[in-house]
């Protein structure tokens, strides 16, 4: 019979010893559809059929009350939430359990990994760096997306909560953003310039269902540097660069199913909905064509990420398994950035 572990903010990164599927049931002792599910999740626990994969699954569960800070980090906001984490790639799945039908829900949700399918096989075959492009990708329409609504993010995240500021905020999120900024400094002169960015524009191609927001970014700070309709300065220096994009975070915060719907967008070159294999390359290939990812052979690449995101093997990714998995997959190619010499001091 599998247990349910108990987990808390000291206990969290013993999931990183278990080379399986962990599953994490979020809950809180007042939200009353917890209550109802919880029985559930605990008989898909010690269901025979999932008892006999004891090597390939665990289950833990997390109280919200006494490891807030652990939820809010796990960008948890709705109960019961599940997650599903593999050790190399992070967080894969997310999904709510409903009062009806919950655990139905969830042991579908297992099957379409430890299943016939196998999903978690494939997940486990993959490099953790498989995904890093698709990661880098996401990272890229941010920043357009930070630089281009600046002063409404600004304006959102004065008024974010405590909460959401101090996890936006963390030294590890600042180091993150520094490797990132290293990364789009080109010539390693301390800030962005307009030749910069362009890299970037075009990196990442339109955006908002064929709107190109880089374009017209790069169209108001004009020529000369700069931009009368933007709170920035440019060139662009680290420390502006950090500030705008923790304003989008805390300001995003508490939306983690919308975040990711730019770089979304800008994937679904056609705007039906969803992202097919030939989309997903026209991607790479923007990426390659300006020396982002250098080195990775990009279409290979592209179809390692999209079979890893493509759980329900439809040969096309629909919004869902776009959050599901990149909202939570770790962006290792910013660690291996922080070990190079183009990192800045």
């Amino acid at each position: 019979m599998m247990m349910v572990e108990e987990l808390d903010g000291r206990s969290w990164k013993t999931m990183d010893e278990f080379d399986g599927l962990t599953v994490v049931k979020f809950y809180a002792p007042w939200c009353r559809t917890c209550r109802m599910v919880g029985p559930q999740y605990d008989r898909v626990a010690s269901d025979h059929a999932f008892a006999k994969l004891s090597s390939r699954v665990r289950f833990f569960e997390v109280n919200f009350k006494k490891e807030t800070a652990l939820c809010l980090r796990e960008r948890v906001f709705a109960l019961p939430m599940v997650h599903f984490y593999t050790r190399d790639l992070g967080r894969v799945n997310a999904f709510t359990l409903p009062a009806k039908g919950g655990k139905e829900l969830l042991r579908d949700e297992l099957d379409r990994y430890v299943g016939e399918s196998d999903h978690l096989g494939l997940l486990q075959s993959l490099h953790a760096t498989a995904i890093n492009p698709m990661v880098q990708y996401v990272d890229l329409v941010s920043v357009i997306q930070g630089l281009s609504m600046s002063p409404t993010y600004a304006s959102a995240a004065a008024s974010a909560s405590d909460a959401a500021k101090t996890a936006v905020s963390t030294p590890e999120r600042v180091r993150e953003l520094k490797d990132l900024f290293a990364l789009l400094d080109v010539n390693d002169d301390g800030v962005l310039d307009t030749d910069e960015i362009g890299k970037i524009a075009a990196a990442v191609g339109g955006l908002g269902g064929g709107v190109s927001q880089a374009t017209t970014l790069l169209q108001r700070i004009g020529s000369d540097g700069g931009d009368d309709t933007q709170s920035l300065t440019f060139p662009l220096t680290r420390e502006t660069f950090i500030a705008v994009m923790t304003n989008k975070a805390a300001t995003e915060f508490n939306q983690p199913q919308e975040e990711l719907l730019p770089a979304f967008q800008a994937l679904d070159i056609d705007g039906d909905g969803a992202i097919t294999r030939e989309e997903m390359l026209v991607a790479m290939e923007r990426l390659s064509s300006q020396d982002f990812a250098a080195g990775a052979d990009l279409a290979e690449v592209a179809m390692a990420a999209f079979d890893a995101l493509d759980v329900d093997k439809s040969n096309s990714l629909d919004y869902e398994e776009f959050v599901a998995m990149l909202s939570g997959t770790h962006s290792d190619y910013l660690g291996d950035l922080a070990t190079s010499e183009r990192r800045s001091a």
